[in-house]
């Protein structure tokens, strides 16, 4: 009954006009029509109107908006997992204290304990986008064989994503790496 029911009415019903069809004389005929098979309750709150394909595909499709959202969304993500790699990294940085601390009087200078901070966590970045790129590679097919669209991998897109990579990277080594740099060499090798 819920199938051949006119209450039933909540989804868009779409027709093709003939050709040389008046869609103004068939909206018209609407309102005789909705009389006809609703009762006058449902009749004053229920509205039929036409509305070209195109304007509703113009009035559905803001895809711009979502994409910012979606994009901010992601920017907000990617900051969390920053600050969360920040914290894990500097937890492991006092596990390493006793590394700087033999570095440190060894004659390491604070430079080279920060390029070495930086280059490490650049190596584990680089390695999770050349993972990242190969996953896509392999998986893209697949994916647009099971939803039958035809995405494409946009080479610039990773480059952009390569360089987002780095700058994760030295957001988040940033603090542990001035922190291991600025460790006392006696403190680090006194308390180990």
């Amino acid at each position: 009954e819920i199938v051949d029911s006119w209450r039933n009415s909540f989804l868009s019903t779409y027709i093709q006009l003939s050709q040389g069809a008046s869609p103004a004389a068939l909206e018209a005929q609407l309102p005789g029509f909705v009389t006809k098979i609703w009762d006058e309750e449902l009749n004053k709150s229920m509205i039929l109107r036409l509305t070209p394909l195109l304007d509703l595909y113009n009035e559905l499709s803001d895809a711009n908006s979502y994409a910012y959202i979606l994009l901010a969304i992601a920017c907000v993500i990617l900051f969390i997992a920053s600050i969360n790699s920040m914290n894990l990294t500097t937890a492991r940085s006092l596990e390493r204290a006793r590394e700087i601390g033999l570095r440190k009087v060894l004659d390491a200078f604070r430079h080279q304990l920060i390029k070495q901070f930086l280059n490490e966590s650049l190596i584990i970045s680089a390695l999770a986008l050349v993972v990242g790129i190969g996953l896509l590679e392999f998986f893209l097919p697949v994916f647009n064989s099971y939803y039958d669209i035809s995405l494409k991998v946009d080479y610039l897109g990773n480059l952009l994503a390569g360089f987002a990579a780095i700058a994760v990277a030295a957001f988040t080594v940033s603090f542990q790496s001035l922190k291991a740099a600025l460790t006392n060499p006696v403190k680090a090798l006194r308390y180990e």
